[in-house]
């Protein structure tokens, strides 16, 4: 790669792709999961239809499968609920909201931790604190409908940590 001395860094044109990218930066973290919970939340009461009072009156098992029935019956009235279906379907309806929380996962793993003392052990720290955090999550939720699922996801979380 070579450095390309007819470019200015001082002009116009550079200027305005400089804070073209400044304005993404934010825009792509924080307006992503944002607009995520935003859609989510509008949808919340027909994502999760009172698993956790169904629970109340009725086994874990049977309070799940009442509330995926109902949540299938509020897709097929709605049309846009079921184009948000990749952000909640592999989720019991009560964590409706847990593709949110992967996305931050995610993002802070991959591009918040750039930023904070980068290539020192203070980095390395911050990194295995995010993970136990997360790890911690998976496990005490256990949000995925599939028990499979949810023992996957956990050893996922140990292999990042590891």
């Amino acid at each position: 790669l070579k450095a390309d001395y007819s470019l200015s860094c001082t002009s116009d044109e550079h200027k305005f792709y400089q804070t073209y990218a400044s304005l993404m930066i934010l825009v792509y973290p924080i307006g992503v999961p944002l607009m995520y919970f935003l859609l989510l939340r509008k949808q919340k009461d027909k994502l999760d239809p009172g698993q956790a009072s169904f629970a109340a009156r009725m086994s874990d098992e049977e309070a799940l499968t009442r509330a995926l029935e109902e949540r299938a019956a509020h897709e097929e009235e709605d049309p846009s609920l079921r184009s948000l279906a990749f952000l909640y379907s592999s989720y019991e309806p009560k964590f409706w909201w847990f593709e949110v929380f992967e996305t931050l996962r995610r993002l802070s793993l991959t591009g918040f931790l750039v930023f904070l003392a980068p290539g020192t052990a203070a980095q390395i720290l911050i990194s295995i604190i995010m993970c136990q955090v997360a790890m911690r999550v998976y496990s005490g939720c256990a949000p995925f409908i599939s028990d499979f699922y949810d023992s996957f996801s956990e050893v996922a979380q140990w292999q990042l940590f590891f």
